[in-house]
């Protein structure tokens, strides 16, 4: 599903679920930038970008997969990383995957102004552990 390079050096593998909605995947991803490196494991499931379904014309949710998975990836877990960051690494994602200026920062835009929800609320359930 990707080209395997120094960011990405292993191919996104998965097993498609729900009509080509969710993605499980079947072999660890790794991103690797600028010092930041990050192993999405095996069994992991995204629903690639959320994108509200109006909009898939323009910007399909399942365009620019890398992104999709490490961002939910990194939501759920961010470790010391802040909300901000996580959605910046989403954009440089599409940016290394050659997205249009336009489709990365409508992505972005998107994510800064609806994603504080699940951010919330994976918060939420951190705290309650």
């Amino acid at each position: 599903m990707t080209t395997s390079s120094t960011n990405f050096p292993n191919e996104l593998e998965g097993k498609i679920e729900d009509h080509g909605k969710r993605i499980e995947l079947t072999a660890p991803f790794i991103y690797n930038d600028r010092g930041l490196i990050v192993v999405v494991p095996v069994g992991f499931e995204s629903d690639w970008n959320s994108v509200p379904k109006g909009l898939w014309n323009i910007l399909p949710p399942w365009e620019y997969p890398e992104a999709g998975v490490v961002h939910d990836w990194l939501y759920k877990h961010p470790g010391v990383l802040t909300r901000s960051q996580v959605d910046d690494i989403h954009r440089r994602i599409m940016h290394l995957c050659g997205a249009s200026w336009f489709k990365r920062q409508s992505m972005w835009l998107g994510i800064r102004s609806g994603g504080w929800l699940p951010w919330s609320k994976y918060r939420k359930a951190d705290a309650s552990h």
